[in-house]
């Protein structure tokens, strides 16, 4: 009906105009996926509007969110977020501290149990103040709480927030604890110029969250991060069809590392203090979208590393050893995206970036040009085909955000690989309607990547690896209240010759099933189980093992959505028997070692959450 109705007003609005609808109208249908669980169908309507409307903030917003509880998505969803930041108009929405951060390991909500974007704000904007309280309790002496002020006067709006997050975890050294505080103000100094500026702090304290098939996690590791990041931004509406925006980050950092036995103390301490800056022009009309940008990031990074050996080892004449290692991170691109619109059923996107990576410190030196490749056909209503071929450069980012588009054809091109990594990414998919209530597709793509590896200071080399995924998803609708999901998906990692942590070769099945209730009276449940089987082979020079895991988990979830959209309240139990199994998450792929989010825990997790608005 909303089709027909705004077909209708052709003979009142441009055909620019009517694009803008139609980007809103795929955003809100994606928002409504995103609240039954559908992620999948979320994310492609985000990816088709933007392929009509690259400047729809909304579009960026809800495909930020549709990479929520994608496993090493946390560049994409993070950048896609600062994208939204820039192209909205001042509003009321509050800024949660927590989303520009990446890594926070905290355990995930499903279903509508997480307040959505826009959840409880207004329809209509008024000069008002408003504030956002989100709190969540559970088992291991789990709490965390956000509130989030945010207001809007005129032609200024703001939002104050502070983020707080504590766990003892499931086992020994499992701890993690994070303060986040946010400041954003935003000011339209006319209708189509407006600036933002932004100010974070984060706090985090964590042990050893790795989860490995075959070793031991380590119970004398200590990891500490102090971070500081100031943000200013720009949006400038040049025409009805052109916009600038622009991004300076600021940053400063300290990570500090402490591992300890009965015999040595080792401090690592690294520190980073530099910027980045962004500039990126849209450009859109009847046949085609322009999206052309550039950047240049530059970091000054001090390494420390300090071992004191014990009294004993001393007076044997094992000396204390001081390390120190100063360099500077640069990194420059300048990329141009085309996105052919003339044609409303066959859209193809064109794309090439140029990328120079400098790392003193790690003596790594690289510069790509990467060409990408996109289709997305739409044979039918009921039948959309999808393909890419691309190339990347993984850069080093500040605040893991960047300007340039996260997605080709719906394909993620960002993961969160080691700094100087290169990538030939394959793709195709399948997206079908087999009924009205019923959607079903199909994705594969292939990643070649050439990995940079440390064999000692100074000694960098290059490491082929190969990364396969294949993913099968179902959606059902089968009453009004009641839908049925499932996205089973495989992957398979081959990287040669690996270490007693580092699988060499790693292949995963992932099965879910879930049963989603959701009631007009504001009562939700959901229900699901996931099959999860894992077959890893450690592989060094000296050494093979072949190590095998298979497990369910069930979890359920039931919650009330408060009247008049005060708020959600809800009750969580992960893995509801108490599974107890081993499970090698993605924390070897990445440099960072604060990176270690885990789909699965071997422990029961039960949380009650509460968020609501005044």
């Amino acid at each position: 009906r909303s089709i027909t109705l705004n077909e209708n007003r052709a003979v009142y609005r441009s055909r620019l105009l009517l694009d803008e609808d139609l980007a809103a109208r795929s955003v809100g249908q994606g928002r409504i996926y995103n609240d039954l669980g559908f992620e999948q169908l979320a994310l492609l309507e985000a990816s088709k509007s933007l392929a009509v409307d690259p400047s729809n903030h909304s579009a960026h917003r809800l495909l930020s969110d549709s990479y929520a509880l994608r496993p090493r998505h946390e560049i994409a969803r993070v950048s896609e977020l600062l994208q939204s930041q820039l192209l909205q108009p001042i509003n009321i929405n509050p800024v949660r501290p927590q989303l520009a951060e990446t890594n926070l390991n905290l355990v995930t909500g499903f279903g509508p149990a997480d307040a959505a974007f826009n959840e409880f704000t207004p329809l209509f904007l008024r000069n008002q103040t408003r504030a956002t309280v989100s709190g969540l309790v559970g088992n291991n002496n789990t709490y965390g709480e956000e509130v989030v002020v945010s207001g809007i006067q005129d032609r200024f709006s703001y939002s104050l927030g502070q983020f707080r997050y504590k766990t003892d975890g499931f086992r020994k050294n499992n701890a993690i604890q994070h303060d986040i505080y946010n400041l954003f103000t935003q000011v339209a100094l006319t209708p189509k110029f407006n600036i933002q500026a932004e100010y974070r702090r984060r706090e985090t304290d964590q042990g050893d969250l790795r989860l490995v098939l075959d070793s031991d996690f380590n119970p004398n590791e200590q990891r500490r991060l102090e971070q500081d990041t100031i943000r200013v931004g720009s949006h400038l509406n040049l025409s009805p069809s052109s916009d600038l925006i622009f991004s300076l980050i600021y940053i400063d950092s300290v990570t500090k590392v402490t591992q300890f036995d009965a015999d040595s103390v080792a401090n690592v301490e690294a520190q980073q203090d530099g910027w980045g800056f962004q500039g990126q022009y849209l450009f859109q009309n009847n046949d085609f979208n322009l999206t052309f940008g550039a950047g240049t990031y530059k970091i000054d990074e001090d390494q420390i590393i300090n071992i004191n050996f014990s009294d004993f080892l001393n007076l044997l004449g094992v000396d204390d050893l001081i390390e120190t290692a100063t360099g500077t991170v640069e990194q420059n691109n300048v990329y141009l995206y085309l996105d052919s619109t003339f044609s409303r059923n066959v859209i193809w996107t064109f794309g090439l970036s140029y990328d120079v990576v400098e790392e003193e410190i790690l003596k790594l030196d690289s510069d790509e040009f990467n060409p990408k490749l996109g289709l997305q056909w739409i044979v039918s209503d009921r039948l959309h085909l999808r393909g890419a071929v691309f190339q990347t450069l993984k850069r080093p980012l500040i605040s893991s955000q960047t300007l340039e588009p996260t997605q080709v054809a719906g394909f993620t091109q960002f993961f969160d690989d080691f700094n100087g990594t290169t990538a030939d990414f394959y793709g195709m998919a399948l997206d079908v309607t087999l009924h009205p209530k019923l959607f079903g597709g199909l994705e594969v793509y292939q990643r070649d990547l050439e990995k940079p590896e440390i064999a000692g200071p100074g000694n960098l080399f290059f490491k082929d690896q190969k990364e396969q995924f294949y993913k099968g998803y179902l959606y059902w609708t089968f009453s009004k209240n009641w839908t049925f999901r499932t996205e089973g998906r495989y992957e398979k990692l081959d990287s040669g010759i690996g270490t007693l942590e580092k699988p060499s070769q790693l292949d995963e099945l992932i099965v879910p099933f879930m049963i989603h209730y959701s009631g007009i009276s504001g009562l939700f449940a959901e229900l699901g189980a996931s099959y999860v089987k894992q077959k890893a082979e450690f592989r060094t020079p000296s050494d093979f093992r072949n190590i095998r895991e298979e497990f369910v988990v069930v979890e359920t979830v039931i919650g009330y959505r408060l009247p008049k959209r005060l708020g959600i309240v809800s009750l969580e139990v992960k893995n509801l028997f108490d599974e107890k199994f081993l499970y090698q998450n993605r924390t070897f792929l990445n440099a960072d070692k604060f990176k270690s989010n885990s789909e699965f825990i071997p422990d029961r997790s039960i949380l009650v959450r509460f968020t609501g608005t005044f």
